[in-house]
């Protein structure tokens, strides 16, 4: 259980600068499957992202990693609106890194995991073990979204590390 604590603290002080932005924020208004927003959806993807990696043996590129997996989807619309369902998943991820670029300067890493975490359909795989990561976990979790499994004890525990706090959308 100290393990997983010092894991979260860890995740924290490498995302909480990213997420207390307004722009990230933003992300909470927005869903992104069955009734989670894009921003509970991207920190459970950055977190699950982060402890695989661990998991397997890796180190030295947390950060990057945490990082672009909070951005991976960083478009700033809902794509249930008409104009935007129908090839959104071919489209947004040049769109989340164009802001993700502007907003916050990402380093090629977390371009690279940005761009590729909707490969096959991007065409070009992710160059690096860390977007592949993104890739995979970014699936998982969209098909927990859309079998409605909760993220809310992850995200509970998340808001407990924040200071000063950070309002968490519990949905899903």
């Amino acid at each position: 259980m100290a393990h997983q604590e010092n894991e979260l603290a860890f995740f924290y002080r490498c995302a909480g600068k990213t997420l207390t932005r307004h722009e990230v924020q933003q992300m909470a208004q927005y869903v992104q499957h069955g009734n989670t927003s894009t921003l509970t959806h991207c920190l459970a993807v950055a977190w699950y992202s982060y402890r695989l990696y661990r998991f397997l043996g890796f180190h030295g590129q947390e950060r990057s990693l945490i990082r672009g997996a909070l951005l991976h989807d960083f478009y700033l619309y809902d794509w249930h609106d008409p104009g935007h369902g129908r090839w959104h998943g071919f489209y947004h991820p040049g769109i989340a890194a164009r802001n993700a670029q502007e907003c916050f300067g990402v380093n090629p890493l977390e371009l690279d995991i940005i761009e590729k975490h909707m490969w096959p359909l991007t065409v070009i795989p992710p160059r690096h073990r860390v977007a592949a990561i993104v890739c995979l976990v970014d699936k998982l979790c969209s098909l927990a979204e859309i079998c409605r499994i909760p993220y809310a004890q992850f995200l509970r525990q998340l808001a407990q590390q924040s200071h000063p706090p950070v309002n968490f959308p519990l949905a899903s």
